[in-house]
């Protein structure tokens, strides 16, 4: 009896400190708005670029202004790179008024991440590391700090709307879902951070819908800091190219048209791996319900052995794509079925990418002057 009466008050006491320390944790995530505003602000810079344009005749000179968020001890700063794309001069404005020439270390279009590096820095800077969005919940509160209108430092307030949302920008959308938030995005405000309530960004605000609508969207901390990384490492977000792009196939349409189950090889990208190994898109538009889908080409049955049969297998095989990987592909089109074989180079910038950073059906840009 005594050994289970240790037993209990042990158990009760583990329990205690236990329920202590969530209580701990949670209060700890109560900070006033006013409070983390106050210990942030001074990790967010403003951010002024200019671009010269040869083929335009009329506005050869392209003014962009936006924000950013120093990240470590070496000045390294993160921002969108719609802001900063082809600037001939970059400059951010440090705290409330210090000028410090930037260089960029590297951008990419396609996640919309560029990272900037301050130049004679006199003294040591406040930052705040990114990837702190763990545990995050619809209905979190949180704040997005920026330059909207390229006016002073300003905060809005929000809540997480959701924590998933594919925005069809690229066809390389789909593998980094958005943060959205009601906290006002503002023209400037790209590439300032969102940041909870226990003080940690969340995310990168990269995409505002039109006026009224009160909705941004914000790069997942996490993934913003891997593409920082890997740009501060290597320069560019590096990726590999196979060219296929498409949808899976859904039981509607393999009942209706007699096909297998597998991804609808929709478009192909020229002078890619698919394009040299004999891929091609399809020609016929057909619309289910609120989906487009392109009939006429391949149907891939298999990658490396591995069926595909959801859309979490397409994902999950895309993930683990590396640069210099051999891929066999099973494909089916009109009744027969083959395999290819081919080698993963890197994926280049293409003019698709290259597009985004100009116009969005969603954004409007940053770069018009306030």
């Amino acid at each position: 009896m005594r050994i289970i009466a240790r037993f209990t008050l042990l158990s009760t006491l583990i329990l205690l400190l236990v329920l202590a320390a969530v209580g701990a944790n949670a209060k700890t995530c109560e900070k006033p708005f006013s409070k983390i505003f106050e210990e942030s602000r001074s990790s967010v810079v403003q951010i002024f670029s200019v671009r010269i344009d040869p083929f335009n005749p009329v506005e050869r000179v392209k003014y962009s202004t936006g924000s950013g968020l120093i990240i470590d001890d070496e000045a390294h700063v993160v921002t969108n790179a719609h802001v900063v794309h082809l600037a001939s001069e970059i400059v951010a404005v440090v705290g409330e008024s210090r000028m410090l020439e930037a260089e960029l270390v590297g951008s990419d279009p396609i996640s919309d991440i560029a990272v900037l590096r301050l130049k004679n820095v006199p003294t040591e800077l406040d930052y705040l590391p990114l990837g702190g969005e763990r545990g995050l919940e619809v209905g979190q509160e949180v704040i997005a700090i920026g330059h909207p209108y390229g006016m002073g430092k300003s905060a809005s307030q929000g809540i997480l709307s959701d924590l998933e949302v594919i925005v069809p920008l690229t066809t390389l959308s789909w593998e980094t879902p958005l943060i959205l938030s009601d906290a006002s995005i503002n023209p400037g405000n790209s590439g300032g951070p969102l940041i909870s309530r226990c003080g940690e960004v969340v995310g990168i605000t990269s995409i505002r819908f039109e006026q009224g609508s009160g909705l941004g969207l914000s790069i997942p901390s996490a993934a913003a800091n891997a593409f920082a990384e890997q740009i501060i490492r290597e320069g560019r977000v590096i990726r590999p190219w196979h060219g296929i792009n498409g949808k899976m196939l859904p039981l509607p349409l393999q009942h209706l048209f007699s096909l297998p189950s597998g991804l609808l090889v929709e478009t192909v990208e020229p002078g890619s791996p698919a394009e040299k190994i004999g891929l091609h898109g399809g020609k016929i538009p057909l619309r289910m319900g609120a989906f487009d889908f392109i009939l006429g080409g391949e149907i891939i049955l298999s990658v490396n052995g591995v069926r595909l049969r959801t859309r979490a297998d397409v994902a999950q095989i895309a993930r683990d794509l590396e640069v210099g990987q051999e891929l066999t592909i099973e494909v089916w089109q009109e009744g027969s079925v083959r395999k290819v074989t081919t080698q993963l180079p890197e994926r280049p910038v293409l003019e698709g990418d290259l597009r985004l950073l100009y116009a969005s059906s969603l954004r409007r840009e940053d770069r018009e002057r306030p």
